[in-house]
């Protein structure tokens, strides 16, 4: 059965989320497989790289009010030549309420199968509206097959009312080659001046529930024990004025630095630099919640202990006391705790990275996803 893939996220686009659809499409059977993702910033170079079935439309726009709208009309259009061209016959969704209703619409003026991943935070955060809830669940329960990214989103969509016979629990993985590789480093050390420092990384958009915040909060405990340390803040986002006004508020401007646009080779030296990861995501509210975590597995492919918090899909990312350590994201005094321990403890630290990057390399290595996707088409 030949299928077309329907994604908002795709490189070059950045996320966790555009890497896991990349790396998934990768895994399906040449020649079953068409992708219909948006065109972007450097696409034309990013398409010629690689060999997948790239056809790119223009369906992301920044216009207040029809952006959404835009991301289901469109590609709904495109979609339908695409359909008849190409004998499609399974559609998959990459977005429960923008591309999934593209598959409701085709199953019910089509009857063709459609299969929907979710990730957590896409099937909790409109629950409260009772029109929109029941949109969503007519979208998962009209679905072929429904994939989800940890057992705490299988949860959530068994509390939707899902069918669990239909429900595939897909991890998300990383391309564990691309992370174990030598690579310089010492551009980055030069650039920052982190000769001699402790490196406290976190690699995340910046929005409030991952929890940099809680790390800027714990540094002044942190550097009263190890006055050496820096924290490096990795990413864009629309929290990132607050966090910066935190850094102030706390004195800790010469320590803690903040980066932007990082090409993927940027996001590896980074996590080569530094000696632990972290990232406290919580819950702010029940429909904000962390699926699962990517990062965590990218930082363990690169041999470096992590440190998340205990909500939503990390625990099943982090490896409590085997891959790094799992905090009350909440607690500072715990956080500062969990950080200095790592710090001052190399060969503890060492440990944990190590099993970290077995553990990646054994569990959620990216070519495994061949047989998730092989059980997914199955399940049609």
């Amino acid at each position: 059965m030949r299928s077309l893939f329907i994604i908002n996220d795709f490189p070059p686009i950045l996320g966790g989320q555009s890497n896991y659809y990349f790396n998934l499409c990768n895994a399906f059977p040449e020649g079953e497989l068409i992708i219909l993702a948006p065109r972007c910033k450097d696409f034309e170079a990013f398409d010629a790289t690689h060999k997948l079935p790239i056809i790119r439309r223009s369906y992301l726009v920044n216009i207040p009010g029809f952006e959404k709208l835009c991301k289901i009309f469109l590609p709904l259009i495109y979609s339908l030549p695409l359909i008849r061209k190409e004998k499609i016959g399974c559609i998959h969704c990459g977005h429960v309420l923008s591309t999934g209703i593209i598959g409701l619409i085709l199953k019910k003026c089509f009857k063709m199968p459609y299969v929907i991943y979710t990730h957590s935070a896409d099937i909790l955060e409109f629950q409260k509206y009772w029109p929109i809830k029941k949109l969503l669940q007519s979208i998962l329960n009209n679905a072929a097959q429904v994939s989800c990214n940890s057992q705490f989103t299988y949860d959530k969509l068994l509390d939707l009312g899902v069918d669990s016979k239909k429900i595939k629990l897909i991890y998300p993985k990383t391309d564990f080659l691309k992370f174990d590789r030598s690579i310089e480093t010492e551009s980055i050390i030069d650039r920052y001046n982190l000769a001699g420092k402790k490196i406290i990384l976190s690699i995340n958009r910046l929005i409030e529930r991952k929890g940099n915040d809680m790390m800027i909060r714990s540094l002044p405990a942190i550097l009263k024990e190890i006055p050496n340390a820096v924290y490096i803040i990795g990413g864009q986002g629309r929290y990132e004025d607050k966090l910066q006004e935190m850094v102030k508020e706390f004195h800790v401007e010469t320590e803690v630095i903040f980066v932007k646009n990082l090409s993927n080779d940027e996001v590896i030296k980074f996590y080569k630099s530094c000696d632990v990861f972290v990232m406290p995501s919580r819950t702010l509210r029940q429909e904000d919640t962390e699926g699962f975590g990517v990062v965590f597995l990218e930082a363990n492919a690169c041999g470096k202990p992590v440190i998340g918090g205990r909500s939503g899909g990390i625990p099943e990312a982090v490896a409590e006391g085997y891959s790094g350590l799992l905090v009350d994201p909440l607690k500072v005094d715990e956080i500062a705790k969990a950080v200095i321990s790592l710090l001052k403890d190399k060969e503890y630290a060492l440990r944990l990275g190590a099993q970290g990057k077995k553990r990646v390399q054994e569990q959620f290595d990216s070519r495994f996803y061949v047989k998730d996707i092989k059980d997914l088409m199955d399940g049609i």
